[in-house]
């Protein structure tokens, strides 16, 4: 499920972005996503997020050639902790792009970062020099077995 600025009030044009979705797919192999990965597995997660091109403050950063961060976190689920801040992707945002994913944020998670279990994803956009700007996405769920 996404989270649309759950406390900013939407004002006409003025919405910078949502994220829309969360995805796993293994790195190697066909990119149809997944929900089962095995421990001795590298996989990817990609937060997709889109922009307001009518928007005054998603254009502004666009023409600033802004950078952001796409944080990716693992919280497992069930007896025990094994919670995982998995990594993150930094880039910039540039003008023409409306709609960023795939390579514009996805992150490759080494084999052997998770145990065995169920985990649900979550990733969250930030801007370093925009602080206060923000965008979450949480919900998919991931089960991680034993070779």
């Amino acid at each position: 499920m996404a989270d649309i600025y759950p406390i900013q009030p939407f004002i006409s044009n003025n919405l910078a972005w949502e994220t829309t979705d969360l995805e796993v797919t293994k790195a190697a192999g066909p990119d149809d996503p997944v929900n089962i990965i095995r421990t001795n597995e590298a996989f990817d997660v990609t937060l997709t997020f889109q922009g307001n091109p009518a928007g005054i403050i998603f254009n502004g950063y666009k023409v600033s050639n802004l950078k952001y961060r796409v944080r990716y976190f693992a919280e497992s689920m069930g007896p025990g902790s094994n919670n995982v801040d998995l990594g993150f992707h930094d880039d910039t945002l540039v003008v023409g792009t409306d709609i960023y994913t795939a390579a514009k944020t996805t992150f490759t998670v080494p084999a052997g970062t998770l145990l065995a279990g169920v985990y649900r994803l979550s990733a969250t956009l930030t801007f370093p020099t925009a602080p206060g700007h923000a965008g979450f996405f949480e919900g998919t769920l991931l089960q991680v077995i034993e070779p």
